[in-house]
This record gives structure tokens, C-alpha cells and sequence, in this order.
């Protein structure tokens, strides 16, 4: 793969995050995958209803600032953004 293929599922990430979209995210996985992240981490069955009310309660939005691949090794650096207030109503 070229160092562009290996950007392709970050970009993937971003964008279904962003969307809310947690089935195409779990598409991006292995079934044995675990995922770190500052709620915790595990498997699907731990993190999809993590991402799900993050998702919910703020909005998260994900920006990549700057990417760069080695290889099969890929760093990213990026913004998250909050898009609803803290303490407003969901609806």
C-alpha cells in the first residue's frame, strides 16, 4: 500500500465520527480491534455506546490539522471541536 492508501482510513474515521455514523465506524475495525481513547477503552461492544453519547451530548467534531505516514504507520494530528454547548437541551 502507498503511504496515501494507509491515510485513507483515518480519513474514513474522521468522517464517519463527524457524521455520527457508528456502523460505518465499526466497519474500520477488526472484530478483535481495541480502542484507547480518555473514556476508557475496549472492544466494540465497549466503545460504540461511548461514541454514540459523545456524539449526543456535544456534538464532537473531528478536524484533521495535519497527517503524515510512514509505511503502514500513520500520525495525526487533529482538532476536536465541541458544536453544542455544555448544558443545552439535546433537542
Amino acid at each position: 500500500m502507498t503511504t496515501e492508501a494507509n491515510k485513507l482510513p483515518v480519513r474514513k474515521y474522521v468522517d464517519a465520527f463527524n457524521g455520527g455514523d457508528t456502523d460505518r465506524l465499526q466497519t474500520l475495525f477488526s472484530e478483535d480491534s481495541l480502542v484507547y481513547g480518555v473514556l476508557g477503552w475496549g472492544g466494540m461492544d465497549q466503545v460504540v455506546p461511548i461514541w454514540r453519547e459523545i456524539k449526543a451530548a456535544f456534538d464532537i467534531q473531528l478536524e484533521i490539522e495535519s497527517m503524515i505516514a510512514e509505511g503502514d504507520i500513520v500520525g495525526v494530528r487533529d482538532n476536536a471541536s465541541q458544536m453544542r454547548p455544555m448544558g443545552l437541551p439535546l433537542a
